[in-house]
């Protein structure tokens, strides 16, 4: 089994998300941590920005809970999208 540290799941979701050409441009982020709160060591994945709708907020979930699920600890999703908001795309 391959250990995956909470900075490498980290650059996984980023990389998933730059292969998906109607994602490689939005201004999103995710942030890896672990909850103080929970008695298991669980990985927090926090996921930002601007959504133009809710097709692509599915995708972008979708690939999270994809990498997540390889790191093979438990983990929960934070979403804090601001869906339906004009996206300005930024530029590799």
């Amino acid at each position: 089994m391959e250990v995956i540290t909470r900075a490498d799941l980290q650059v996984r979701i980023t990389d998933a998300w730059r292969r998906h050409a109607m994602l490689a441009k939005l201004p999103i982020a995710a942030a890896v941590g672990r909850s103080p709160r929970w008695r298991a060591p669980t990985t927090i994945v926090e996921v930002t920005g601007p959504m133009p709708g809710p097709t692509l907020q599915g995708l972008v979930l979708r690939l999270v809970r994809e990498e997540a699920s390889r790191s093979e600890r438990p983990f929960r999703i934070r979403e804090q999208f601001d869906v339906g908001r004009e996206v300005t795309t930024r530029v590799a």
